[in-house]
């Protein structure tokens, strides 16, 4: 209970939404499912497929397929926030204050933490797919 009223007082006010924590878990289930098999699977596949093979890349060329990869996880993560919350449109106008002052640092950092968190669940699910190496 300290930990909630910790985060409470780190936040400020609570901030209700109109949708449920299954909505919330579908949205989860279905970015990581995206994540893995877009990213992992899709995108070095139709890579093989186009004839480029990751040993002889430069690494511009890395670069540039990491930047695909990730806008085309990017796309497929705005396409289900879509479909998943597309049903509680529109929300009130003021439901989304956003302002300068306040306490956005914490924001920041807890999606800079989000960030690294994924990055590294990719480094993790690249290791473990042995046919995603073959391909690349």
């Amino acid at each position: 209970m300290h930990a909630a009223d910790a985060v409470l007082r780190a936040i400020g006010s609570r901030w209700t939404v109109p949708w449920t924590a299954e909505t919330i878990l579908q949205v989860m289930l279905l970015w990581e499912a995206a994540f893995w098999f877009v990213g992992s699977w899709m995108v070095p596949f139709a890579a093989h497929m186009a004839g480029f093979s990751k040993k002889y890349l430069t690494f511009r060329w890395q670069a540039l397929f990491s930047l695909v990869t990730d806008v085309t996880v990017g796309l497929d993560v705005i396409a289900i926030l879509h479909r998943c919350l597309s049903q509680f449109h529109p929300l009130p106008s003021d439901w989304f204050k956003f302002s300068l002052r306040g306490k956005w640092l914490f924001d920041v950092a807890l999606g800079c933490l989000c960030f690294l968190s994924s990055t590294g669940y990719h480094s993790s699910t690249s290791t473990c797919c042995p046919l995603c190496l073959l391909l690349l």
